[in-house]
C-alpha cells in the first residue's frame, strides 16, 4: 500500500480518534449564543464554510467563515478559528496578527509551527498530518472533530466510509460534478476545487507551480508525485533567490514567496507608493501601461520567479512546467517574459515549455477530492 493509500484508507480511523479527542477538549469554542469567525485558505476555507454552516444549524450562535486575508477589520468575535494543516500558512499567520483582544484558537496538524505558538490555544491533529500533495486527511479529520463536538456521532461515517474502501473503484468519467445542501456545502466546493486540478496529464515529468498568496509547487516524476524524504519536496516559495532581499513570514529573508507571490506583489506596490489595495494582477495590467512603480515592482517579481524555475529546471529536468494559482491569470503578462527570462537562464538544453494550467487559477489545489472518490465512492 502506497503512503497515499494508506493516508486514504485511514480516515475513518481518524475520524474516531477526533471523536474521542473531543470528549477531552476543554471548552475550546465557545458555549450557545457566542460568536465565532473560522479562517482559513483554500482547503480549510471551505472545511471552515462546513464548520461554520454545522454550527449555526445547530443552534448554537452565528458563525462566519472567511478567506484568512478577508478578516473584516473591526468585526469582533467572541472566538476565532484559524485552520492550517502545516501551521505556516502566510495569511492565516498575518490574520492572527491583526486580531488584537480577540481570542484564538489553532487548528493544526504541527504543534511546533508557528500558528500555534500565535494562537491563543491550539488543537493539535498530528495523526491526521499527511505526507500527499493532494491532502484529504487533516481536512476530514478537522470537520470531524467539529461535528463531534457539536454532539454528531460519527461511527457511521465512518463504517460507511471503510465500507466504501472495500468497494471497487468506478470508472473514470469525462467530467465529474459534486452537489451539496446545508454544510456540506464547503465538501462540495472542495470536492470541485481538488477535481479541476488538470494539466500536463501528457507529460509524465512535470513541474507544477502555485502562484498566489503564496508559493508551493509539487514535481510529478513517472506520472506521481515526489514527496521527498520527509514530505517537504516543493516548498519553491522558500528557496532563496535575494539573499538580502525582504523579510518571509517563515522567518527567512529573500525568498522567492516573499517577491513574486500575489501577496507580496500587492505588499511591495502599496509600499512604494502606489494605489492602496491594488491586486497583483491589476499591477501587471499597470505595468503594461506603463505605470514605472508597477514595472519594477513587476519585473522583480517576474525576475525571481525565472530564477527558482531555472534552478528547478537544471535539477529535475520536467518536461513541462505549468502554472497555477491566482497570478497565472495574468496572461501573456507574466508568461512572456517569464519564458523568455528561464531561457536566458538555462545554460544545459532547451528549457521546457512554460503553460498555464488548463483547469484554472486554482489548480494547485484540485486533486485529493478525486482521489478520495475513487477510492471511496460505491462501485
Amino acid at each position: 500500500m502506497s503512503f497515499v493509500e494508506e493516508e486514504i484508507a485511514s480516515q475513518p480511523a481518524s475520524w474516531r480518534r477526533a471523536a474521542e479527542l473531543s470528549t477531552r477538549l476543554s471548552a475550546p469554542l465557545p458555549g450557545r449564543g457566542g460568536r465565532v469567525a473560522v479562517v482559513g485558505c483554500g482547503t480549510s476555507l471551505f472545511i471552515g464554510q462546513s464548520m461554520a454552516a454545522l454550527r449555526e444549524a445547530s443552534g448554537d450562535g452565528e458563525t462566519d467563515a472567511f478567506p484568512a486575508s478577508e478578516l473584516p477589520a473591526g468585526r469582533r468575535y467572541d472566538l476565532v478559528v484559524a485552520l492550517s494543516r502545516s501551521g505556516t500558512t502566510s495569511e492565516v499567520l498575518k490574520a492572527l496578527d491583526v486580531l488584537a483582544g480577540m481570542p484564538t484558537l489553532a487548528i493544526t496538524a504541527d504543534g511546533g509551527a508557528p500558528l500555534a505558538a500565535r494562537a491563543d490555544r491550539a488543537v493539535v491533529l498530528d495523526f491526521a498530518d499527511e505526507r500527499s500533495v493532494v491532502q484529504t486527511r487533516f481536512a476530514t479529520t478537522a470537520l470531524a472533530l467539529a461535528r463531534a463536538r457539536l454532539g454528531h456521532s460519527l461511527g457511521l461515517a465512518a463504517a460507511d466510509a471503510e465500507d466504501a474502501l472495500e468497494a471497487p473503484l468506478p470508472e473514470s468519467a469525462d467530467e465529474v460534478a459534486f452537489l451539496g445542501t446545508g454544510w456540506r456545502v464547503g465538501l462540495a466546493r472542495e470536492a470541485a476545487l481538488k477535481v479541476r486540478e488538470a494539466a500536463g496529464p501528457g507529460a509524465g515529468d512535470f513541474l507544477f507551480v502555485a502562484v498566489g498568496t503564496g508559493i508551493g509547487a509539487a514535481f510529478v516524476a513517472g506520472g506521481a508525485p515526489y514527496r521527498g524524504a520527509h514530505g517537504r519536496a516543493g516548498e519553491l516559495g522558500h528557496t532563496v533567490v535575494e539573499p538580502d532581499g525582504p523579510p518571509c513570514e517563515c522567518g527567512g529573508r529573500g525568498h522567492l514567496e516573499a517577491i513574486a507571490s500575489a501577496a507580496a506583489i500587492e505588499r511591495a506596490y502599496a509600499e512604494a507608493g502606489g494605489a492602496d489595495g491594488a491586486s497583483a494582477r491589476e499591477v501587471a495590467e499597470l505595468a503594461g501601461a506603463h505605470d514605472p512603480i508597477a514595472r519594477e515592482i513587476w519585473d522583480r517579481a517576474v525576475a525571481a520567479l525565472a530564477s527558482a524555475l531555472a534552478s528547478s529546471v537544471a535539477v529535475l529536468d520536467p518536461a513541462l512546467v505549468v502554472l497555477g494559482g491566482g497570478l497565472a491569470d495574468a496572461g501573456p503578462a507574466l508568461f512572456e517574459p517569464l519564458s523568455a527570462a528561464v531561457a536566458e537562464r538555462v545554460t544545459l538544453g532547451a528549457p521546457p515549455p512554460i503553460v498555464p494550467a488548463a483547469l484554472g487559477a486554482e489548480a494547485g489545489c484540485r486533486g485529493a477530492a478525486l482521489l478520495a472518490w475513487r477510492a471511496l465512492a460505491p462501485g
